[in-house]
């Protein structure tokens, strides 16, 4: 467990077993309760299941439950049930529930879920589906007031050269949809299993993992108000775009003219988000943008330019664990977004102070274990999901 929480996991998923609970707080892991074990699976056996829920209510050691990962459309109305009845038994934890891609006809009869995750691997599938159904599930999530997740391959590049660029814009891309938390597929690909050491994949992944979470407590509260894209020549695999493709991919729209930031150079993804903690005035509900760089392969210079009231913009330094103030001359300002990256990025306005610098603030890389904004769905608290970046034992 040292190695896995040295590579940046934070949650590990498998059955349940007592012992396995203090070696994960030893490590600062969690679990996530399989609860497709016979022992106690959710619909097969909901004795079981409600006995081991009511002996995990208020675990910190507990992540929440898995409750089904398939792809069968037909039965996505009892998962909905499935959820309910863990509710009952456990309020203090969350549900999560998988699906895959193609099942979206009959997702709606999952009416308020607190976790929903599916998977498409883009990369070695169809790379046209990636935003398409980001913007789906994505749109879902937000509809439910539920935590948006997605499986990622992990191997869609070769290891060690193009595959960390690969999945890191998958990931970063993802976030600017929404996306709280990861599962990476396949965890067996990772570990060389004669000496049960990082193969480079593993390694690949964890840089990642590492890249992700020193904004895990600042972008896990945030809630998505919308994604948008500039006009992109250049795709995700750093490949010309064909003059038969629309300058904005289907599943993206373009920034609308009368918002207040715009994008003068350069080519991005942005998301809208707001937090809900924070006041609802003009300029405050939604001041956050996520700047993710379209292109796996390349950095992105970008000038942006921001209305007139906003009085200051910062971006959120990981290495630092603060918001660090960036330079703004007429009302514009310049970064620059590394191959398949993604920047936090928070405005201020008239209506408030502009935004300093915190003073003697300490780096902080690991999530903490304070309980998110619940989801008004949830019944209790949302758990520990600042961004968990589960192992799945396969």
């Amino acid at each position: 467990m040292t190695t896995v929480a040295e590579a940046g996991y934070t949650t590990v998923l498998a059955s349940y077993e007592a012992w396995r609970l203090p070696i994960l707080e030893r490590h600062g892991l969690t679990l996530m309760v399989d609860l497709l074990d016979e022992r106690h699976h959710v619909y097969r056996n909901p004795e079981g299941a409600e006995a081991l829920a009511r002996s995990l209510q208020g675990d910190p050691r507990v992540w929440g439950y898995h409750l089904f990962s398939d792809t069968a459309a037909t039965i996505v109305s009892g998962r909905q049930r499935d959820i309910d009845n863990v509710r009952r038994w456990d309020p203090t934890h969350p549900t999560f529930v998988g699906t895959q891609q193609h099942v979206k006809s009959t997702l709606g009869q999952m009416t308020s879920p607190d976790v929903v995750a599916y998977y498409d691997y883009h990369w070695t599938r169809d790379r046209a589906t990636h935003f398409p159904n980001l913007d789906f599930f994505g749109s879902y999530a937000d509809e439910k007031d539920a935590f948006l997740y997605r499986w990622v391959q992990v191997d869609p590049g070769r290891a060690g050269i193009g595959n960390p660029n690969r999945i890191r814009y998958t990931v970063f891309s993802s976030m600017a949809f929404g996306l709280k938390g990861v599962m990476w597929f396949l965890g067996s690909r990772l570990i060389d299993s004669g000496s049960w050491r990082w193969n480079q994949l593993g390694l690949d992944v964890a840089r990642v993992n590492h890249e992700v979470l020193p904004l895990a407590e600042v972008f896990a509260p945030l809630r998505r108000l919308d994604t948008w894209s500039t006009p992109l020549t250049i795709n995700a695999n750093d490949d010309p775009r064909g003059a038969e493709e629309p300058p904005i991919p289907p599943g993206l729209a373009p920034i609308p003219e009368d918002f207040w930031a715009q994008v003068e150079s350069g080519e991005v993804l942005i998301g809208h988000f707001r937090d809900p903690a924070e006041a609802s005035e003009e300029g405050r509900a939604g001041r956050y943008l996520f700047a993710a760089n379209p292109n796996s392969y390349q950095p992105q210079p970008l000038v942006m330019r921001f209305g007139t009231a906003i009085t200051g913009v910062e971006i959120f330094d990981r290495e630092a664990g603060e918001w660090r103030l960036l330079d703004m001359s007429e009302s514009r300002v310049e970064l620059v977004l590394g191959p398949g990256f993604g920047e936090l990025l928070r405005a201020s306005s008239e209506a408030e102070p502009p935004p300093t610098p915190t003073a003697n603030s300490t780096a902080n890389s690991t999530p903490n274990t304070t309980s998110m904004p619940e989801p008004t769905v949830m019944p209790g608290p949302a758990g520990t999901i600042y961004l968990p970046m589960a192992w799945h034992e396969a």
